[in-house]
């Protein structure tokens, strides 16, 4: 009874689905550096040097191999933009973090916690009655992830606004067509916006300075780790719904650049055949469901 069964597995699933999303946002974000031109020096080998992270190591590797040596747009800009520059250096530390929080739960999920704790080794058996229910350690990874996340989700928003509105990338504004009053994608930022608001929202918050006084004050300090568990869980619909709004912008923008894309982005391209660019505004919730579907197919973002 006292083992945390629930908010382990609650937290496992959560950590799950957060590295799935963490891994296909570097595919995102490649579609939208191969869209606006990024200059590929800020991803080189030297960010294992200026930013000697596990995470922006990784981040860096996996957008290069997406993206090739030879880019398939020359750069426009010497030093881009930060929401394009630093990528490695802000979705580094969730990767990172959420390797910390894989840790602690597998650690946890193998370890007997229940109270009293009884070592059958001894002879006669010793019993000890104990605190390891109380699972600090998970609610400070968790708040850490989510803090990590909200950190990484935000830099998709001057992605998107320099998609639709950075007269420097030879895009239409809004990737409208040429009718008077076309609004084009201008909801995607709005969305976008809404979507970090909300991450900053939950992360605002930790669990872990949470303060409980219960059973006469003998449980007089509470982990709030079942809270923090299924923050995990409610957060993760959000950064998916954050990384559709960019695939489908980076893919209006490729398209509307003619860009010839090779490799593995190639692949998502033109897995990406259901969302429709045209110059006439419409409904983009069609497009958005498509480009959803795109973000949950491991066989195309990994």
């Amino acid at each position: 009874m006292s083992s945390n069964a629930f908010t382990l597995g609650q937290a496992a699933l959560g950590c799950l689905e957060l590295e799935r999303l963490a891994r296909r946002a570097m595919t995102v974000y490649a579609l939208s550096h191969a869209a606006l031109a990024g200059n590929i020096e800020a991803l080189g080998a030297v960010v294992g040097h200026v930013t000697p992270f596990p995470g922006a190591a990784l981040t860096a590797r996996t957008v290069t191999e997406l993206l090739g040596t030879d880019p398939a747009v020359p750069a426009t800009q010497l030093q881009d933009f930060f929401g394009l520059r630093t990528y490695p250096q802000v979705h580094g530390p969730l990767l990172d973090q959420l390797t910390v929080l894989r840790g602690v739960v597998e650690s946890l999920a193998n370890a007997g916690s229940e109270n009293p704790a009884v070592d059958a080794t001894t002879h006669p058996p010793t019993v000890a009655h104990h605190g390891g229910f109380h699972t600090a350690y998970l609610t400070l990874a968790a708040d850490a992830t989510l803090l990590a996340l909200a950190v990484s989700a935000a830099s998709g928003l001057p992605r998107i606004s320099h998609l639709l509105t950075d007269p420097g990338a030879g895009l239409p504004r809004f990737l409208a067509g040429v009718d008077a009053g076309a609004s084009g994608l201008l909801i995607a930022e709005y969305a976008a916006a809404a979507g970090v608001e909300r991450l900053r929202g939950v992360a605002a918050a930790p669990n872990s300075l949470g303060t409980a006084y219960l059973s006469a004050a003998v449980e007089d300090d509470a982990s709030h780790s079942s809270s923090a568990a299924g923050r995990l869980t409610a957060v993760a619909d959000d950064y998916r719904h954050l990384l559709a709004w960019e695939l489908l912008t980076a893919v209006h923008a490729i398209r509307l650049r003619r860009v010839t894309l090779r490799g593995p982005l190639r692949e998502v391209l033109e897995a990406c055949a259901d969302i429709v660019v045209s110059a006439t505004d419409h409904d983009p919730g069609p497009d958005l469901q498509a480009a959803l579907a795109v973000v949950d197919r491991s066989d195309v973002l990994g």
